[in-house]
């Protein structure tokens, strides 16, 4: 009796493993799926734990929701002298600041003069200091949200 439950128990999963290719695109290349990550990709990121760094010992890979504070999103602030110069948003992570080259300001006669950003080489360090800390500051914001990002899409979201 026990050989013909397992022989059914077989062939209901060969039944749905034949069902599944039917209907189912077999994947053979992991390229092929939409995402895919890498075990290295993983160990760099804050808040992602793989094989023996997990907490609990039966896991593979443990991902911990990170906590993106408001004092995260802020970049650092422009400084004064930078002002009229930086034609981007300086709050987007994504986007690089870059400075005007040139612009039109009055002099103390109230005549139009052409005024270059790189005529000051202050200037153009001061930019490059503050450009600097901004990198690092878009850098880390970029590495919590991608955890975070694969936090809410993973597969495994329902056991958080």
């Amino acid at each position: 009796m026990e050989t013909v439950n397992k022989d059914k128990g077989v062939r209901f999963f060969e039944y749905l493993l034949e069902l599944n290719n039917l209907v189912g695109k077999v994947v053979r290349d992991y390229k092929e799926y939409d995402n895919y990550w890498f075990i290295e990709e993983f160990t760099q990121l804050d808040g992602c734990y793989v094989l023996d760094e997990c907490e609990e010992e039966e896991n593979f890979l443990e991902i911990h929701k990170p906590e993106i504070t408001n004092r995260d999103k802020e970049s650092p602030k422009l400084v004064s002298v930078l002002n009229d110069w930086v034609k981007t948003d300086i709050h987007n992570e994504n986007v690089i600041p870059e400075y005007k080259s040139e612009k039109d300001t009055l002099d103390s006669n109230g005549e139009n003069v052409r005024e270059y950003f790189e005529d000051d080489p202050e200037r153009v360090k001061t930019f490059q200091n503050w450009r600097a800390d901004w990198q690092k500051w878009a850098y880390n914001l970029k590495k919590k949200k991608k955890v975070d990002l694969l936090y809410n899409n993973s597969t495994f979201a329902d056991q958080k």
